[in-house]
């Protein structure tokens, strides 16, 4: 059975968090590598890859009620282009920012009675964990 997501910040210190049920399965992990391709003068050919790597995490929600859809845009406002720490469904830790913009979820608040679905889009790094 999969966890609960989990999202703290500041990420160092866990002051404020907001908890939201596991996502859905099709949610999508893409690892945004960069990488570049040169030649050397004897035409000898090189390829670098840019660390750390950012990966980027698309986790879909659905079911939510609409207090639960709020507390989540307050979180997001609150944290709008900040680093938070992200405890996700398979209880991995990450550091990372939230790409949605906090607007986005308000407009999925539904009606009173109403279950929202909302989408949430992660990009950040895997923190590793000391023993």
């Amino acid at each position: 059975m999969a966890e609960p997501v989990y999202l703290f910040h500041p990420w160092d210190t866990l002051t404020t968090g907001v908890l939201i049920r596991a996502p859905e399965f099709s949610n999508a992990h893409a690892l945004n590598l960069q990488v570049t391709n040169k030649h050397a003068r004897n035409g000898e050919r090189r390829t670098y890859k840019r660390t750390p790597t950012y990966q980027i995490l698309t986790m879909g929600f659905t079911n939510l009620t609409r207090l639960k859809v709020l507390e989540l845009q307050a979180f997001l406002t609150l944290s709008a282009g900040e680093d938070v720490r992200l405890f996700d469904w398979e209880s991995k830790q990450w550091r990372g920012v939230i790409i949605n913009n906090p607007q986005f979820v308000a407009d999925s608040v539904g009606k009173r009675d109403e279950a929202s679905s909302v989408t949430l889009e992660f990009e950040g790094i895997p923190i590793a964990i000391e023993p």
